[in-house]
């Protein structure tokens, strides 16, 4: 028998032979995407690097089958396995079917589509099956690297027979799977023995990545002990029900333990206890639902999917069953499946009060806010201390406007559970709306203060600030949102606001354009945009982005307002006009877009239409300081001084250092033979123009100045000639 204490290349080159590696990579169709390709690079890359390249020969099967193993096997003989791709625990690792196989073709469009009727394509090989092929490879298969999830339970069975076995005890990450694969065999091409690739492989994970508990993910089982070297912090499942040890807790009462510490936010406690209700029930969808959702909450999205997926591999049979898959499927997108499993957990236990919450949650994503009020009243009925009921009622009936009731609700909620903090939070976004922004910020500080992490209440708290006036302190909370959670669009989209309200444009515009990057339909951020490059004098890239938000959000008034402005500006009246009666159309009560369809009528010599939209403006909005001085601006060009000069004095009351205000009833007044009062204007408006940095209006106005200086110097010696005759 062969010294495997000594690295194969070596072996294999005393003998005149080459290592023969067999590299099965299975990824089909509809299953999570894995980068496979990459791995066999990796693996190809680190043979290629050592000293005894030419002593290795890899052969690949990619999309494989169960039936391209099999034969693959017999053609090559191996001494390393190599299987890369999905892995479902007991169910088996994850080939390709044979029928799917045989289907698959690339469209028009470059896609890979499948015309196999064969459900998804996929082909379950569980570990049974594996070994008893393995068993048949025991004259020279020396090494299986099983690179999938939950693949132990594999690695176990063909222990029996192959000298070398590695699985994974866990769901690991695409990326941390391809760094084994990467340490591995560069220290198999090192002529290292496979204990030792076994090492550097999780050395590579753990250096590389940093990140330890990955790196412990691998076990390593032998034929001579059947044992791991050494197993994972995650225990691994029990094959049989004799393996089992005998623990107090059941895991129904630690998967509870687990769920409340995941309504509090604790969630990495949460998958801790996740993780020992699958230890004592391994096919506990619940759990594995539960802890893919947790992980989804701490942004560790590759990992989260995997626990998801695996959810829905497993039977379901009974009630909570249905009500783990259904949460599977909704934290995986797929809210109408979430819903259709939710009805099925009802069908089989009607009192089931969780059943109604969730698929209520289910229906408000998909907008039937009215449907998920009524399955929210549901669960509270049948369990009247459901505080997480309570509070998501309030949140659809806040959405629904009915903000009063929506509060009624969420401090239930808060009764009932003071220590939620999403309830904290939806309560300072009612208030919020509301306009009471103090209000708020004390909600969002409770829930932040029950919950540290929660990066929604940093960015509520950031937006009810912006309201404040308090720019500065909003950056600093979008700030802390977007550490703790670097995908939320919005985050991006408010700090950008209150950075162009700082006067940093091209910081607003990275933020917008983070936040479309995130979330390519965000309307509201093309929208921001365009006004931002407006303001830097793009004219012509605010339409392009005024288009985009009017494109992905026909009815935003206010992106055909702001792109009835830029036409403006690049003198297409008419063009600007058509935009502002389309924002009036959507928003009828909009004083700026009357103000503004005014000032473009003035332009094409529309006074009195002009004044007609100016009128409306202000009796939407009293206190619209601009209407009144454009209504002043057509009263003067229709010769109506007074009038005009009223205005002047209503936008001077309104917004006290309006310069052009004082300039304009300055020449009102001076029209009027007002020669003083017209100078005590000008003098006012010189003083402001020069503080606000406006030299152009500045000099034009000391020309004022010195011509009424000079008419009133004239007139004082005309009348002092006069006394002197």
């Amino acid at each position: 028998m062969a010294n495997l204490d000594i690295g194969i290349a070596e072996r294999q080159a005393q003998a005149g032979q080459r290592v023969r590696i067999l590299v099965v990579a299975a990824n089909p169709l509809k299953t999570q995407p894995l980068r496979l390709d990459e791995e066999v690079k990796e693996i190809q890359e680190a043979l290629r690097r050592s000293r005894q390249r030419d002593n290795f020969q890899v052969n690949m099967r990619l999309a494989a089958t169960p039936k391209d193993l099999r034969r693959a096997l017999l053609d090559l003989e191996p001494q390393i396995l190599h299987f890369s791709g999905h892995g479902a625990g007991a169910e088996g690792l994850v080939f390709v079917s044979d029928a799917s196989a045989g289907a698959i073709y690339r469209s028009a469009d470059g896609a890979v589509q499948s015309r196999s009727t064969a459900g998804d394509g996929v082909r379950y090989v569980n570990a049974t099956t594996l070994a008893n092929l393995l068993r048949l490879c025991d004259d020279h298969l020396e090494c299986v690297v099983l690179n999938a999830c939950y693949s132990d339970v594999q690695a176990e069975a063909i222990a029996a027979h192959v000298p070398y076995t590695i699985g994974m005890g866990d769901a690991v990450g695409d990326q941390a799977a391809r760094q084994f694969s990467e340490g591995f065999y560069d220290a198999i091409g090192a002529g290292k023995s496979y204990e030792k690739a076994f090492e550097w492989g999780r050395v590579a994970i753990e250096l590389d990545l940093a990140d330890p508990a990955a790196a412990l993910l691998p076990i390593l089982k032998t034929q001579a002990t059947r044992s791991s070297v050494p197993a994972a912090p995650v225990p691994n499942r029990p094959t049989s029900e004799s393996e089992l040890p005998q623990d107090t807790q059941s895991a129904e009462d630690v998967f509870d333990c687990g769920d409340a510490k995941q309504n509090k936010g604790d969630y990495r406690g949460a998958i801790a206890d996740y993780t020992e209700a699958i230890r004592l029930k391994p096919d506990y969808i619940h759990a594995y639902a539960g802890r893919g959702l947790a992980f989804q909450e701490l942004g560790e999205k590759e990992i989260a999917q995997k626990d998801l997926e695996y959810a829905l591999l497993l039977p379901a049979r009974t009630p909570d069953d249905y009500l783990g898959r259904g949460s599977a499927k909704f934290g995986l997108g797929d809210k109408e499946g979430a819903i259709a499993d939710y009805t099925e957990a009802i069908r089989l236990k009607p009192d089931l009060a969780l059943a109604y919450n969730n698929r209520g949650a289910a229906k408000a994503e998909l907008e039937d806010k009215e449907s998920a009020i009524a399955d929210y009243t549901e669960a509270i009925r049948l369990k009247p201390d459901l505080a997480l009921a309570y509070n998501n009622r309030g949140a659809a009936k806040a959405e629904l406007e009915d903000k009063e009731s929506a509060i009624a609700d969420i401090n239930e909620a808060i009764r009932l559970q003071p220590d939620l903090a999403l309830a904290y939070n939806v309560r300072g976004y009612v208030k919020a709306v509301l306009e009471d922004n103090e209000g708020a910020i004390a909600d969002y500080n409770e829930a932040i203060r029950l919950q540290p992490d929660l990066a929604i209440a940093y960015n509520g708290r950031g937006a009810a600030k912006v309201d404040l006036g308090d720019k500065e302190g909003a950056i600093a909370d979008f700030n802390k949102t977007i550490h703790l959670q670097p995908d939320l669009a919005f985050a991006y989209f408010y700090r950008g606001a209150a950075k162009a309200d700082l006067g940093d444009k091209k910081g607003a515009i990275a933020d917008y354009n983070e936040a479309i990057r995130l979330q390519p339909d965000l309307a509201l951020a093309y929208n921001n945009r365009g006004y931002t490059k407006a303001d830097l004098g793009d004219k012509k890239g605010a339409i392009a982005d005024y288009n985009e938000a009017i494109r992905l959000q026909p009815d935003l008034a206010l992106a055909y307002n702001n792109r009835g402005l830029a036409k403006a500006d690049l003198g297409d009246n008419k063009g600007a006009i058509a935009d502002y009666n389309e924002a009036i159309r959507l928003q009828p009560d909009d004083a700026l877009a009357y103000n503004n369809r005014g000032a473009e009528k003035a332009d094409l010599g529309d006074n009195k239409g002009a004044i007609a939209d100016y009128d409306e403006a202000i009796r939407l909005q009293a206190d619209l300081a601009i209407a009144y001085f454009h209504r002043g601006l057509a009263k003067a060009d229709l010769g109506d001084k007074k009038g005009a000069i009223a205005d002047y004095s209503e936008t001077i009351r309104l917004q006290p250092d309006y310069a052009l205000a004082y300039n304009n009833r300055g020449v009102a007044k001076a029209d009027l033979e007002d020669k003083g009062g017209a100078l005590s204007d000008y003098r006012t408006a010189a003083r402001l123009f020069r503080q606000q940095g406006d030299e152009e209006n500045y000099c034009t106005v000391q020309d004022n100045i010195r011509a009424l200086d000079s008419w009133i110097s004239q007139l004082v010696a005309i009348f002092q000639g006069e006394r002197r005759g």
